[in-house]
């Protein structure tokens, strides 16, 4: 599921990455009392994510979005992957990559998501490949 602003999902680009796949966003926390409010999300991932970032967006699988919030991480956003657990202080800054130097350059390079319309009555939505696996063939 992508974010959805008037019926119209959206994804972004990250400048500062190897695979320039589209990403997407699940949902931006708030103050809301549920599960997707910021200070239970904060407590969520103590020991996980460094301690200059702070997530502010969830993507699909658990991934998240956090922006700096001290030293030379401050105002900058990055993408922290779920899938790269870390042991140690140390390790902690290894599943975070830089994407955006600031929240305004993530919000403006948000696109539509275009649906393919190929398959009219299929129930698949979108098919990405990313250019890492086409070029193994």
């Amino acid at each position: 599921m992508a974010l959805n602003f008037n019926d119209t999902e959206v994804a972004f680009y990250p400048a500062n990455t190897v695979d320039q796949e589209p990403l997407t966003i699940v949902n931006f926390y708030g103050l809301t009392g549920d599960n997707y409010d910021i200070k239970l999300i904060i407590n969520r991932y103590t020991d996980r994510i460094p301690d200059d970032l702070m997530p502010i967006a969830e993507c699909p699988g658990g991934d998240q979005l956090c922006v700096g919030i001290n030293n030379k991480a401050f105002g900058k956003i990055y993408y922290w992957e779920e899938k790269l657990q870390v042991n140690t202080l140390e390790e902690m800054w290894e599943p975070v990559t830089l994407i955006y130097n600031s929240f305004f350059d993530l919000i403006m390079s948000f696109e539509e998501l275009k649906k393919n319309k190929d398959f009219a009555d299929s129930t698949i939505e979108n098919i990405k490949v990313s250019n890492i696996f086409l070029s193994r063939f």
